[in-house]
């Protein structure tokens, strides 16, 4: 496998870990405690947002989570600097490989760094909202993104879960247009109509995922995070299906 593949799997596997990663509350925790957790996911996921190409791979993850309210997995660090069990909120900065569009074939390095807040609410036991601002995305790096979604738990048994997490992406025009726009320049290079875009709502998303407790230490997860184009993400020339889903299964060991 080239390097290029090699670093066309790890984005796919931090676009993942970012969807679904959350930061856990930290209260209750005895001070200089920790919890961490190691594991392997197998995925097959769109090189890139309304893309046709995919990619196949199987990579390592590592979460973590302090009594300090320090939180990691991979594709996020942050903080949570609240005491109350309910609502938690602090810093957050994710990391990712060059976001690409679907007209650029290449391979190229870089890491993009988007760096902002979050804010989770436990509605109920069950029931958890959580939203983020990040800035640094899209194609320029100058994007910001406004997400927003919902985690629905339901057991499936003594050792089952399903979560439903369906939410939406809100982004700026610079994002929108570094993304999804095609200039007069790309678009003698590229054979397609000059597009402009617009600020506004990027994409919906349905999250759904089951997790097994096998033992004390060993959890399998599997499921499906589907995600749907619109506005002018969707009706860009770029978007080759609006309607892409990533699939993984995923064995967890908690240290």
């Amino acid at each position: 496998m080239t390097t290029g593949h090699l670093k066309t799997l790890a984005a796919a596997a931090l676009l993942l870990a970012t969807s679904a990663a959350r930061a856990d509350n930290n209260t209750g925790m005895p001070d200089g405690s920790h919890d961490v957790s190691f594991a392997v996911t197998a995925f097959d996921t769109p090189r890139s947002e309304g893309g046709k190409r995919r990619q196949v791979g199987v990579l390592p993850s590592f979460t973590g989570r302090w009594s300090s309210g320090i939180f990691a997995a991979l594709g996020e660090v942050g903080m949570d600097l609240s005491d109350d069990p309910v609502l938690n909120w602090g810093p957050l900065l994710t990391y990712d490989l060059r976001q690409r569009r679907t007209d650029d074939p290449s391979d190229k390095g870089g890491l993009d760094v988007e760096g902002g807040g979050f804010i989770h609410y436990l509605w109920a036991s069950d029931i958890n909202f959580n939203s983020g601002v990040l800035y640094g995305g899209g194609a320029n790096r100058t994007g910001i993104k406004l997400v927003g979604d919902v985690d629905l738990s339901l057991r499936l048994g003594p050792h089952a879960s399903l979560t439903l997490s369906p939410g939406f992406e809100l982004v700026n025009a610079s994002y929108m247009k570094s993304s999804f726009g095609v200039t007069p320049t790309q678009s003698a290079n590229d054979g397609l109509a000059p597009y402009a875009t617009h600020a506004g709502l990027k994409n919906v998303f349905l999250n759904a995922g089951i997790n097994w407790q096998l033992s004390n230490k060993w959890t399998m997860s599997t499921g499906v995070n589907t995600t749907r184009l619109v506005g002018s993400a969707g009706k860009s020339p770029l978007t080759q299906q609006r309607t892409t889903a990533t699939e993984y299964l995923q064995f967890s060991y908690h240290y």
